[in-house]
C-alpha cells in the first residue's frame, strides 16, 4: 500500500477555491505595482528633504574646518549688483555671514606679520656720573693741609658715611665715589644719578632729614656724650650751575659731641645738593679739640672746605648735564 502524501489535503483544499479570471489577477497586479512606487517615491522626498536640511544646518561649521586645518577659509561671497543706494536690491545676490562666534581668523605667516603701531623700544638712559664729576685733592684741601686722595670707585662702599649715615640714598641707577684723608679728617664725595628729577629730591631729603636727626640719634649710644646739631649755618651758592642746571636744594649740617672718656670731639659736616637728576653728597668726619670754620666766609675763621669749593663741586657734578 503506498505512502500518503502529507501535501494532498493542501492540494485538495486548494482546488476547493475558486480561481479568478485572469484579466481580475492582472489589475490586482497593476494595483500593487501603482502602491510600491508611490511608496518608494514618498521615501525617496524625505530622504532628500532630510539631507537638505542637514546641509543647511552644517554650512558655518563647514567654513570653519579649514581654518582648524590651519588653511585660509573660503571668503564669503558679495553682492554683485546692489547699488550704493539700495543695498538690498531685488537683484543683488546675498552673501552668506558665518556667525560671529564661528568666524575664522586669517592664517598670518611669521614673514607677513603687520608691524606694530606702538613702539616697544625705549629712549636710552642717560649716560651716569663719572670720575670726571668728582672734585680731586687740589679743590677740597686748598690750604695747604696734607690732603689725601685715597681711593675712588663706582657704587656706595661697604663703610658708612660718617656718624650720620643711615644708608637713605634712594633708588639710585648709578653713583661714584671719591675718598680723601687728612690728619684727623675723612672725607667722602659721592655723586648719584636717579632716573627722574622726582627721586632725586626724595633721596635727597632724606639724607638731609638723617643728617638733622643725627644729634638725637647719637643720644642712645655710649660713645658719644652730648651730642648736639649746630644748626646756625648758612652756606652760599650759586642757584644754577655753569652748564645752565638749576640747583634745586642744598642743606649743610654740622652734628658734634664729645668722645666718651676722652677730652676730644668728633664732629660731622652733612652737605647734601639735589641738582637734576643727580644728587651730591659729602660727608666731612673730623676729630679733635675743636672745628674752626664756618660755612660762610668769615674774617675770624677759615670757611670750611667742602663749603668753600660748593660752586667747583656743582659745576663738575653737572659738567656732562644741561638743563
Amino acid at each position: 500500500m503506498p505512502d500518503k502524501n502529507p501535501f494532498d489535503p493542501l492540494r485538495e483544499e486548494a482546488g476547493a477555491v475558486p480561481t479568478p479570471p485572469a484579466s481580475e489577477i492582472r489589475a490586482r497586479g497593476d494595483r500593487r505595482r501603482a502602491r510600491h512606487q508611490a511608496a518608494l517615491a514618498g521615501a525617496l522626498g524625505g530622504t532628500l528633504a532630510i539631507a537638505v536640511a542637514a546641509l543647511a544646518i552644517t554650512t558655518p561649521w563647514a567654513n570653519t574646518s579649514p581654518h582648524i586645518a590651519g588653511t585660509p577659509s573660503i571668503p564669503p561671497t558679495t553682492p554683485t549688483s546692489a547699488s550704493p543706494s539700495n543695498p538690498t536690491s531685488s537683484n543683488s545676490t546675498p552673501s552668506r555671514t558665518t556667525p560671529p562666534s564661528l568666524s575664522p581668523s586669517p592664517v598670518t605667516s611669521a614673514s607677513t606679520v603687520p608691524p606694530s603701531t606702538t613702539s616697544t623700544s625705549r629712549a636710552p638712559a642717560a649716560p651716569g656720573p663719572t670720575f670726571a664729576n668728582l672734585p680731586d685733592v687740589e679743590l677740597l684741601f686748598p690750604q695747604g693741609s696734607e690732603g689725601v686722595h685715597i681711593s675712588q670707585y663706582e657704587g656706595i662702599g661697604q663703610a658708612a658715611k660718617g656718624i650720620c649715615d643711615q644708608g637713605n640714598y634712594g633708588e639710585y641707577s648709578s653713583v661714584v665715589t671719591r675718598e680723601f684723608t687728612a690728619d684727623g679728617l675723612s672725607r667722602i664725595v659721592q655723586v648719584f644719578q636717579y632716573k627722574s628729577s622726582e627721586q632725586a629730591a626724595e633721596a635727597a631729603a632724606a639724607m638731609e632729614a638723617d643728617a638733622s636727626s643725627c644729634a638725637q640719634r647719637l643720644e642712645g649710644d655710649d660713645r658719644y656724650q652730648t651730642p648736639r646739631d649746630d644748626p646756625n649755618r648758612t652756606m652760599p651758592y650759586n642757584r644754577t650751575s655753569p652748564t645752565g642746571v638749576r640747583v634745586e636744594k642744598l642743606s649743610y649740617r654740622m652734628t658734634l659731641a664729645r668722645l666718651a672718656g676722652k677730652d676730644t670731639g668728633i664732629f660731622n659736616e652733612t652737605t647734601v645738593v639735589h641738582v637734576g637728576r643727580r644728587v651730591v653728597l659729602a660727608v666731612d668726619t673730623s676729630t679733635g679739640q675743636d672745628r674752626n670754620c664756618e660755612a660762610a666766609p668769615s674774617d675770624v675763621v677759615f670757611q670750611c672746605e667742602v663749603p668753600a669749593a660748593i660752586n667747583q663741586i656743582i659745576a663738575l657734578a653737572t659738567r656732562d648735564m644741561r638743563s
